[in-house]
């Protein structure tokens, strides 16, 4: 499934970190109260890696992704995690490379014009949108939606109960990543 399809099934993205594996399944738990079967687990913590590949093997029902993920050596240790998707701030293109040549589902970050265009140049025509408040949030991606008509965002950054709504209204918002999700 492509990675536009899965965000649009799957609109609001829990995004988390957990540096033990008791942290990362009471949130597990949390997600699925919310009805949520989708959750980005970040590599923020020292423990990253042996805590998401423990809840990769545990939680089969569960849509899991690897996110934050800024160097070529971090995205192939979490290709190996065989997540469901994979999430990056930003972008550069030894990580579009690698993306697009191991076919997986990637999320590069990509604020401004420049980079959304070096993502499309890649094929990516769905991005995260990082830091969205920061950056202008809704503002800017109306505009964007006349520029980029066929990219899809997920917006993630300041995005919370309050605005995330806002977003989600947006014909180009296709998800929101939020830690306030759980």
């Amino acid at each position: 499934m492509p990675i536009a399809k899965l965000l649009k099934e799957n609109p609001l993205i829990p995004v988390v970190s957990a540096d033990t594996l008791e942290e990362a399944n009471d949130i597990i738990k949390k997600v699925k109260e919310k009805g949520l079967n989708i959750v980005e687990f970040t590599l923020r913590t020292p423990n990253s890696f042996d805590v998401i590949r423990q809840v990769i093997r545990s939680n089969h029902d569960l849509i899991i992704g690897v996110g934050t993920i800024t160097t070529f050596e971090q995205f192939r240790k979490a290709m190996y995690l065989e997540a469901d998707f994979y999430v990056s701030p930003g972008s550069s293109h030894d990580l579009l490379d690698f993306a697009r040549e191991h076919n997986l589902k990637y999320l590069p970050g990509a604020i401004t014009p420049f980079e959304i265009m070096t993502a499309m140049s890649y094929g990516f025509k769905t991005v995260k949108f990082f830091p969205a408040e920061a950056f202008g949030g809704v503002k800017v991606l109306k505009n964007y939606k006349f520029v980029f008509a066929d990219v899809k965002f997920c917006a993630t950054g300041g995005v919370n109960s309050q605005n995330q709504q806002e977003y989600l209204d947006l014909e180009n918002v296709i998800a929101i990543g939020s830690s306030s999700l759980i």
